[in-house]
């Protein structure tokens, strides 16, 4: 057997931290199935344990993750019973230490408790432990976020359903072509990467003729990655009618925010190029 495994003869063992306490527990971040985690650090625990949801979670993304049948039984510290769903072994890794161990899945919302069981073999950094405050709780939270809006962080281009966007120029406009400008020979490869991934995407096509085209402007952004701009003020712009919308001040900005608790900024990925244009 084991040094960490569960002892599987009608043991009963006690787990201490299913309630919530005044004090700030000593949480840590484990790999647990290749997956972080966040765990309770419970010496009073005799056993390491995982909660429902957070096995829910990891076996969405691990099919192979199956539970044995345990006939363990689990009391808090004032008696009352733990129902066991069963027992998993999963690999787990804490900093530079790892191997296959053994934990009990329960019901409830309890917090994942690193037990007895597993202590005898992590050594915890205690130093790095009274520096965390994240709640217990916050990779469990995370995952059903990230799971429930799915396709809100697909990397692939979105497209805006809300409406779609309409230029209007002068009736006496006529269309103008401008040859594309040169591109620095260090910014060519990635330029072409990008105009390759626009095609691939659906966002541009090749075309043999055409009678109106502004030249491109290569931006390098933060990331050294590339962004292509249109100079359309050469083309479209010069057409286009302007639209006369009032900004507000400053003033009345922070008017409309007073008595606000909680701000967001949404920078959407490529955001111009999420908004069809009308057909005509």
């Amino acid at each position: 057997m084991k040094d960490d495994e569960i002892e599987e003869e009608d043991d009963n063992y006690g787990i201490y931290s299913l309630g919530k306490g005044q004090a700030e527990p000593y949480v840590v971040d484990v790999l647990v199935s290749n997956e972080s985690l966040n765990m309770e650090v419970d010496t009073g625990a005799a056993v390491s344990v995982m909660n429902k949801d957070t096995y829910t979670l990891l076996k969405k993304k691990h099919p192979n993750l199956e539970l044995k049948e345990s006939k363990v039984r689990l009391n808090t510290y004032t008696g009352e019973q733990v129902n066991v769903l069963g027992q998993l072994e999963t690999s787990v890794k804490y900093e530079d230490q790892e191997g296959v161990w053994s934990l009990l899945v329960i019901t409830g919302k309890g917090p994942n408790l690193i037990g007895r069981n597993w202590l005898q073999k992590i050594k915890i950094n205690w130093k790095n432990i009274f520096q965390l405050k994240e709640d217990k709780n916050t990779s469990v939270k995370v995952n059903k976020l990230l799971e429930k809006y799915e396709k809100v962080f697909h990397e692939e281009l979105g497209t805006f359903s809300g409406s779609k966007a309409k230029i209007y120029v002068a009736e006496d406009a006529s269309p103008k072509y401008y040859k594309a400008r040169p591109v620095p020979y260090a910014l060519r490869e990635k330029v072409e990467k990008e105009l390759e991934r626009f095609q691939e995407e659906g966002t541009i096509e090749p075309v043999q003729f055409a009678d109106l085209a502004a030249p491109i402007v290569p931006i390098v952004k933060d990331d050294k990655s590339i962004r292509i701009c249109g100079d359309y003020k050469v083309t479209v712009n010069q057409a286009a009618k302007l639209d006369n919308y009032p900004i507000l001040k400053a003033e009345d900005l922070f008017a409309t925010l007073s008595g606000g608790e909680k701000f967001t900024n949404l920078d959407m990925s490529q955001a111009y190029q999420q908004i069809l244009l009308e057909d005509e």
